[in-house]
């Protein structure tokens, strides 16, 4: 019997809002290129379904009729807003999907009047059949999970079209699979060189940070909002997390970022860990986590 021949193939496509590069070790070069295409019509897929910008997605939908009546949202919308809600609970209201209407104040998010309101999280209902309402206004963004969620669905089409390897990186939202290994960096909060990391494997990797001060309002102005409190999350730190699915990486970078807590209760229940990245004349100091990574 022959032995196990194998390519590795690297592409790359602008997508959520940042570059998404898969790697991909298949058994041909045809098959990789395949479940590369299809991987990358997945992450296009979750990208319409959960923009807050399109006036057709899921999240608009569901701002604009969910006070009149559940809209019914494609299965993945459900799964996401879901987490986001056991998050929300499980956070005592950090981690919150409707901070959007502080963000389109600060220039974020554009401007929609009648999604606008006063809403938590508390206020989204989620009900059979994939159906959504609102219990009071609420402007939606999942800018704070869904590129999470997009890697993990990435992976999974990777390995049903038999992948043996691979790795997913959006914008720093990464996970890898397979028994190779993965040399992975992140970049310190204020964007200066990167700092290398252990490599990893069968983990998924999320990085948060926001430093201001560059002197332009639409920069300075912080994408991260504490869901109890409604202000904007500035720290002289980035956060790392480590977790089983990038969803939760994701999420919980948010969580931590927020609360400054790289020892948050929530990443033990999660089975995830964090570190924290200072700036990058301290970074060398900073790549060390809070448990095993491999």
């Amino acid at each position: 019997m022959s032995s196990f021949s194998r390519v590795e193939i690297r592409r790359c496509r602008p997508l959520l809002g940042t570059y998404v590069e898969l790697t991909v070790e298949h058994a041909g070069d045809a098959a990789a290129h395949e479940a590369a295409g299809r991987a990358f019509a997945e992450i296009a897929t979750v990208h319409r379904l959960m923009s807050a910008h399109d006036p057709e997605s899921d999240l608009a939908r569901i701002q604009q009729d969910g006070l009149a009546t559940p809209v019914e949202v494609d299965p993945r919308t459900h799964e996401v807003l879901a987490l986001a809600a056991r998050l929300h609970a499980e956070s005592d209201g950090v981690f919150d999907v409707t901070v959007g209407s502080e963000l389109a104040r600060r220039g974020l998010l554009p401007a929609l009047p009648l999604a606008e309101g006063a809403g938590r999280g508390g206020d989204v209902r989620l009900h059979s059949r994939h159906r959504v309402s609102l219990r009071r206004p609420a402007r939606l963004d999942l800018g704070g999970i869904a590129k999470g969620y997009a890697v993990d669905r990435a992976v999974s089409v990777l390995r049903h079209c038999g992948a043996r390897a691979g790795l997913v990186n959006a914008g720093g939202d990464l996970r890898c699979f397979g028994p190779t290994p993965r040399a992975i960096a992140v970049r310190p909060p204020d964007g200066v060189g990167l700092v290398p990391l252990p490599p990893v494997r069968d983990v998924a990797v999320a990085t948060s940070s926001h430093v201001p001060g560059r002197g332009i309002p639409a920069l300075d102005a912080s994408p991260h909002v504490h869901g109890g409190t409604r202000e904007p999350v500035v720290r002289a730190f980035g956060v790392t997390v480590f977790a089983p699915r990038c969803v939760l990486a994701d999420a919980l970078t948010k969580v931590v970022l927020a609360t400054g807590r790289p020892d948050h209760p929530l990443l033990a229940r999660h089975g995830a860990w964090a570190l924290l990245v200072p700036a990058a004349q301290r970074a060398t100091d900073a790549a060390q986590p809070a448990g095993p990574i491999a």
